[in-house]
Protein backbone atom coordinates (compact mmCIF):
# COMPACT_ATOMS: atom_id res chain seq x y z
CA UNK A 1 0.00 0.00 0.00
CA UNK A 2 1.09 3.75 -0.40
CA UNK A 3 1.06 5.60 2.48
CA UNK A 4 -1.95 7.44 1.49
CA UNK A 5 -3.79 4.05 0.86
CA UNK A 6 -2.38 2.91 4.45
CA UNK A 7 -3.92 6.14 6.63
CA UNK A 8 -7.55 5.48 4.23
CA UNK A 9 -7.40 1.86 5.85
CA UNK A 10 -6.50 2.80 9.39
CA UNK A 11 -9.40 5.24 9.19
CA UNK A 12 -11.50 2.41 7.75
CA UNK A 13 -10.69 0.18 9.97
CA UNK A 14 -10.71 2.34 13.28
CA UNK A 15 -8.24 0.18 15.23
CA UNK A 16 -4.76 -0.03 15.91
CA UNK A 17 -3.60 -2.95 18.76
CA UNK A 18 -0.99 -1.63 20.65
CA UNK A 19 1.56 -4.32 21.82
CA UNK A 20 4.03 -3.32 24.92
CA UNK A 21 7.36 -5.11 26.16
CA UNK A 22 5.30 -8.57 25.22
CA UNK A 23 7.87 -11.09 24.74
CA UNK A 24 8.40 -12.64 21.13
CA UNK A 25 7.37 -16.27 21.67
CA UNK A 26 3.71 -14.65 22.55
CA UNK A 27 3.46 -12.50 19.77
CA UNK A 28 2.43 -14.67 16.88
CA UNK A 29 -0.69 -16.60 18.90
CA UNK A 30 -1.02 -12.67 20.22
CA UNK A 31 -1.05 -11.23 16.71
CA UNK A 32 -3.61 -14.48 15.08
CA UNK A 33 -5.74 -13.33 17.58
CA UNK A 34 -6.06 -10.09 16.78
CA UNK A 35 -6.58 -10.86 13.10
CA UNK A 36 -9.28 -13.38 14.34
CA UNK A 37 -11.32 -10.32 15.74
CA UNK A 38 -10.81 -8.18 13.32
CA UNK A 39 -8.32 -6.21 13.78
CA UNK A 40 -5.14 -6.10 11.07
CA UNK A 41 -3.11 -3.02 12.29
CA UNK A 42 -0.50 -4.02 15.07
CA UNK A 43 1.43 -1.53 16.53
CA UNK A 44 5.05 -3.25 18.62
CA UNK A 45 6.23 -0.28 20.90
CA UNK A 46 10.21 0.28 20.87
CA UNK A 47 10.49 0.14 24.49
CA UNK A 48 10.28 -3.51 24.02
CA UNK A 49 13.78 -4.95 23.70
CA UNK A 50 12.83 -7.19 21.14
CA UNK A 51 10.53 -5.12 19.46
CA UNK A 52 12.82 -4.79 16.12
CA UNK A 53 12.69 -8.82 15.99
CA UNK A 54 8.92 -8.63 16.45
CA UNK A 55 8.39 -6.12 14.12
CA UNK A 56 10.11 -8.21 11.51
CA UNK A 57 8.31 -11.10 11.92
CA UNK A 58 5.07 -9.63 11.78
CA UNK A 59 6.03 -7.70 8.40
CA UNK A 60 6.12 -11.33 7.07
CA UNK A 61 2.63 -11.78 7.78
CA UNK A 62 0.54 -10.49 4.83
CA UNK A 63 -2.66 -10.30 6.56
CA UNK A 64 -1.37 -7.47 9.28
CA UNK A 65 0.19 -4.23 9.18
CA UNK A 66 2.27 -3.70 11.48
CA UNK A 67 3.64 -0.10 12.99
CA UNK A 68 6.45 0.90 15.26
CA UNK A 69 5.57 2.70 18.30
CA UNK A 70 7.22 5.09 21.21
CA UNK A 71 9.48 6.01 18.24
CA UNK A 72 11.66 9.04 19.98
CA UNK A 73 14.22 10.23 17.39
CA UNK A 74 14.63 9.74 13.22
CA UNK A 75 17.56 6.97 14.23
CA UNK A 76 14.65 4.64 15.92
CA UNK A 77 12.91 5.90 13.13
CA UNK A 78 15.05 4.56 10.33
CA UNK A 79 15.50 1.28 12.22
CA UNK A 80 12.16 0.63 12.70
CA UNK A 81 11.91 1.15 9.05
CA UNK A 82 14.12 -1.02 8.39
CA UNK A 83 12.99 -3.74 10.03
CA UNK A 84 9.74 -3.87 7.98
CA UNK A 85 7.58 -0.88 10.17
CA UNK A 86 4.36 0.37 7.44
CA UNK A 87 3.62 2.99 9.65
CA UNK A 88 5.03 5.31 12.95
CA UNK A 89 3.79 6.15 15.83
CA UNK A 90 5.22 8.61 18.48
CA UNK A 91 4.26 10.08 21.89
CA UNK A 92 5.86 13.61 21.41
CA UNK A 93 6.16 15.95 18.81
CA UNK A 94 9.54 14.63 16.95
CA UNK A 95 9.61 16.80 13.36
CA UNK A 96 12.98 14.68 12.83
CA UNK A 97 10.83 11.43 13.00
CA UNK A 98 8.04 13.01 10.48
CA UNK A 99 11.24 13.88 7.89
CA UNK A 100 12.43 10.41 8.54
CA UNK A 101 9.64 8.90 7.82
CA UNK A 102 8.91 11.25 4.94
CA UNK A 103 12.14 10.46 3.50
CA UNK A 104 10.93 6.75 3.06
CA UNK A 105 7.23 7.09 2.23
CA UNK A 106 5.96 5.94 5.59
CA UNK A 107 2.78 7.67 7.08
CA UNK A 108 3.56 8.99 10.84
CA UNK A 109 0.83 9.17 13.54
CA UNK A 110 2.04 12.31 15.90
CA UNK A 111 1.73 12.61 19.28
CA UNK A 112 0.41 16.12 20.48
CA UNK A 113 -1.56 17.55 23.14
CA UNK A 114 -2.39 21.19 23.04
CA UNK A 115 -4.34 22.50 20.11
CA UNK A 116 -1.46 24.30 19.51
CA UNK A 117 0.83 21.16 19.52
CA UNK A 118 -1.95 19.60 17.27
CA UNK A 119 -1.61 21.76 14.50
CA UNK A 120 2.00 22.03 14.42
CA UNK A 121 2.49 18.31 14.08
CA UNK A 122 -0.14 18.50 11.40
CA UNK A 123 1.72 21.61 9.54
CA UNK A 124 4.84 19.95 10.05
CA UNK A 125 3.25 16.40 8.22
CA UNK A 126 2.12 14.21 10.11
CA UNK A 127 -0.26 12.12 8.43
CA UNK A 128 -2.11 11.36 11.45
CA UNK A 129 -2.52 13.17 14.78
CA UNK A 130 -2.23 11.32 17.97
CA UNK A 131 -4.00 13.05 20.73
CA UNK A 132 -2.48 11.50 24.07
CA UNK A 133 -3.25 10.52 26.68
CA UNK A 134 -6.71 10.83 25.70
CA UNK A 135 -8.41 9.09 28.87
CA UNK A 136 -6.91 11.92 30.92
CA UNK A 137 -8.19 14.40 29.04
CA UNK A 138 -12.03 13.07 28.28
CA UNK A 139 -14.05 13.74 25.54
CA UNK A 140 -15.01 16.68 26.48
CA UNK A 141 -11.80 18.08 26.01
CA UNK A 142 -11.18 16.27 22.54
CA UNK A 143 -14.92 17.23 21.34
CA UNK A 144 -14.15 21.05 21.88
CA UNK A 145 -10.16 21.08 20.68
CA UNK A 146 -11.90 19.02 17.45
CA UNK A 147 -14.73 22.12 17.08
CA UNK A 148 -11.60 24.46 15.52
CA UNK A 149 -9.81 21.25 13.86
CA UNK A 150 -12.68 19.16 13.09
CA UNK A 151 -10.80 18.08 9.65
CA UNK A 152 -7.22 17.19 11.06
CA UNK A 153 -7.01 12.87 11.37
CA UNK A 154 -7.00 12.31 14.63
CA UNK A 155 -6.24 9.15 16.95
CA UNK A 156 -7.29 8.90 20.52
CA UNK A 157 -4.72 6.74 22.45
CA UNK A 158 -4.17 6.19 26.29
CA UNK A 159 -7.27 5.47 28.56
CA UNK A 160 -9.37 4.09 25.92
CA UNK A 161 -11.44 1.19 26.68
CA UNK A 162 -14.86 -0.63 26.12
CA UNK A 163 -16.50 1.28 28.65
CA UNK A 164 -15.76 5.05 27.43
CA UNK A 165 -14.96 4.42 23.84
CA UNK A 166 -18.35 5.66 22.57
CA UNK A 167 -17.74 8.50 24.60
CA UNK A 168 -14.39 9.62 22.11
CA UNK A 169 -16.50 8.78 19.01
CA UNK A 170 -19.44 11.07 20.03
CA UNK A 171 -16.83 13.66 20.36
CA UNK A 172 -15.70 13.41 16.62
CA UNK A 173 -12.74 9.93 17.24
CA UNK A 174 -12.55 8.05 14.13
CA UNK A 175 -9.50 6.00 14.93
CA UNK A 176 -8.70 4.42 18.35
CA UNK A 177 -5.24 2.95 19.70
CA UNK A 178 -5.86 0.51 21.99
CA UNK A 179 -3.19 -1.04 24.46
CA UNK A 180 -3.38 -2.69 27.74
CA UNK A 181 -7.23 -3.13 28.06
CA UNK A 182 -7.10 -5.18 24.50
CA UNK A 183 -3.68 -7.05 24.59
CA UNK A 184 -4.16 -7.65 27.76
CA UNK A 185 -1.07 -9.73 29.05
CA UNK A 186 -2.62 -11.85 31.70
CA UNK A 187 -4.47 -13.24 29.36
CA UNK A 188 -2.13 -14.05 26.96
CA UNK A 189 -0.32 -15.51 29.79
CA UNK A 190 -2.61 -17.78 30.55
CA UNK A 191 -3.48 -18.67 26.89
CA UNK A 192 -6.43 -16.76 26.95
CA UNK A 193 -6.29 -16.39 23.45
CA UNK A 194 -10.13 -16.48 22.45
CA UNK A 195 -10.37 -13.76 24.81
CA UNK A 196 -8.18 -11.81 22.73
CA UNK A 197 -9.92 -12.22 19.57
CA UNK A 198 -13.73 -11.19 22.07
CA UNK A 199 -12.15 -8.44 22.70
CA UNK A 200 -11.17 -7.39 19.59
CA UNK A 201 -14.47 -8.22 18.15
CA UNK A 202 -16.46 -6.18 20.71
CA UNK A 203 -13.98 -2.85 19.85
CA UNK A 204 -14.63 -3.88 16.48
CA UNK A 205 -18.41 -3.50 16.73
CA UNK A 206 -18.10 -0.71 18.69
CA UNK A 207 -16.21 1.43 16.83
CA UNK A 208 -17.55 0.69 13.18
CA UNK A 209 -21.36 0.31 14.75
CA UNK A 210 -23.74 3.43 13.78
Amino acid sequence: MSKEQTVAALFEAGLVAIIRKLETRYIADTAVSLKRGGCKFIEITLDGGEALEQIAMLAEDEEAVVGAGTVLDATACRSAIGAGARFIVTPTLEEGVIRAAQAHGIPTIIGALTPTEILHAHRAGADVVKLFPAGSLGPAYIKNVLAPLADLPIMATGGVGLDNLQDFKAAGVRLFGIGSSLVDKRLIYAGEYTRIVELTRDYIQLIQGQ
